[in-house]
């Protein structure tokens, strides 16, 4: 069976989709169905950055650009995609390099062990186990080599000297700080968590300056500008930028800012949301809370019903339900006393007449829902059914295209218009793969 004669054939194509011979090897074909490479592999990768890994049947890899040309004249014994511009290869004595898109090795010398760039710097390790950062140029970043090192975040990566001694070097191999620590964070917003000797925390800023007077039981990294601290009595606030705590009121549990708001806890184990400025959101306190998502919070009272609660503090629903959960592109699952499911929009409005045994969070525009009868549909933002047929098994929506099985146990695939693929139905059909033209196989009912 051919498969182009089918129609909606076009919206999978990619520039270069992999490709199966019947012997098992592997090539690449593009949009016009060429094939790629005169030679056939073990095995294909996707491309990156221009090249794609491949392997012969000798399991040596090499990498091939978007005309069929390999990378180097040397295979390797093992390699990765390329990032920011390098890919690490392996030599057969298992020592590690780096190889541009020129097919040039980076450093005269291979080394021990390696990892990919990041903000244009790799970690590298010699024989003796230490390590250190090579840049873009191959030239190594730091005289000194450490015990340890992370991947550069914001311009600076943690470099650990020996036994609980940490600290940061920026991208000219400068150390930040005179102290080593005890433990230290990646920067995150412009500061990093660093912990003293005696395990008591803080924040250390670019130019080397600690965030607060105070040292605390432990930090959290920062999150819309503010960041969680912890006393030794285990009382939560914030702290702001400029090392100022936000509320008067310490709380037995806090949660990280999100869309302007986080979760508070009182001593009292009931929740609300305190904002940037430290107001609380709601005069009331709820017996449980979840962050804010699209707009909306869930919060639940003590008679264990919910509701949506925005941040003028406003409840969504007039009447509180058995269950709801957050906002995804603009609805949300809400259940009601009788167990029966629905989405719910911004204004509070049901989206569908029917309510569902089951059902799923929306997916670029389309959910999946199950009936009382257990046969399953997909439902649009206007309350619309994807299909007239209801389905006795359906899988999530992949490229576009899901697997549909209908009342017979025969199989199709249908898309987001709620067209099916193929005019036939089969008895069996293998699921949807990105490298679509070559590895559905159809097996017809004879």
């Amino acid at each position: 069976m051919e498969l182009g004669k089918y129609r909606f054939f076009d919206e999978f194509k990619k520039k270069f989709t992999k490709v199966q011979r019947k012997d098992g090897r592997w090539n690449f074909k593009d949009e016009k169905g060429k094939i790629l490479s005169k030679e056939w592999f073990s095995e294909v990768y996707d491309f990156r950055e221009g090249f794609a890994r491949v392997q012969r049947d000798d399991d040596k890899y090499n990498f091939i650009d978007i005309e069929g040309k390999f990378l180097s004249d040397e295979w390797f014994e093992d390699a990765w995609n390329f990032r920011e511009g390098f890919a690490i290869v392996q030599r057969d004595d298992n020592k590690y390099n780096f190889i541009d898109i020129e097919g040039k090795f980076l450093s005269d010398e291979w080394f021990e062990n390696v990892r990919d760039f990041k903000e244009g710097f790799a970690r590298v390790q010699r024989d003796d186990w230490k390590w250190n950062f090579i840049d873009i140029k191959g030239k190594l970043l730091s005289e000194q080599w450490f015990e340890n090192v992370r991947d550069f975040n914001e311009g600076f990566a943690r470099v650990k000297r020996d036994y609980w001694k940490w600290n940061f070097i920026d991208i000219k191999g400068k150390l930040l700080s005179e102290q080593w620590f005890r433990d230290a964070w990646n920067f995150n917003e412009g500061f990093a968590r660093v912990q003293r000797g005696d395990m008591l925390w803080n924040f250390i800023d670019k130019n080397k300056n600690f965030l607060s007077d105070v040292w605390f039981k432990y930090v959290y990294d920062f999150k819309e500008g503010l960041a969680r601290v912890e006393t030794d009595d285990k009382k939560y606030n914030f702290i702001n930028r400029k090392g100022k705590i936000l509320s008067d009121v310490w709380f037995k549990f806090a949660s990280d800012f999100r869309e302007g708001f986080a979760k508070v806890q009182r001593y009292n184990d009931k929740w609300n949301f305190i904002d940037k400025e430290g107001k609380i959101l709601s005069d009331v306190w709820f017996k449980q809370v979840f962050s804010f998502r699209e707009g909306f919070a869930r919060v639940q009272r003590r008679d264990m019903l919910w509701n949506f609660i925005d941040k003028n503090k406003n409840f969504l629903l007039d009447v509180w339900i058995k269950f709801a959960w957050d906002f995804r592109e603009g609805f949300a699952k809400v259940q009601r006393n009788d167990d029966k499911w629905n989405f719910i929009d911004k204004e509070g409005k049901i989206l569908s007449d029917v309510w569902f045994k089951r059902i799923w969070d929306f997916d670029e525009g389309i959910a999946k829902v199950q009936r009382d009868d257990k046969m399953y549909n997909f439902i649009n933002k206007k309350g619309k059914f994807l299909s007239n047929i209801w389905f006795i098994n359906v899988s999530d929506f992949n490229k576009g295209i899901s697997k549909v099985q209908r009342y017979d146990k025969r199989y199709n695939f249908i898309n987001r218009k709620g067209e099916f693929l193929f005019d036939e139905w089969f008895k069996c059909l293998d699921d949807f793969k990105e490298d679509f033209a070559n590895e559905l196989k159809l097996l017809r009912l004879l």
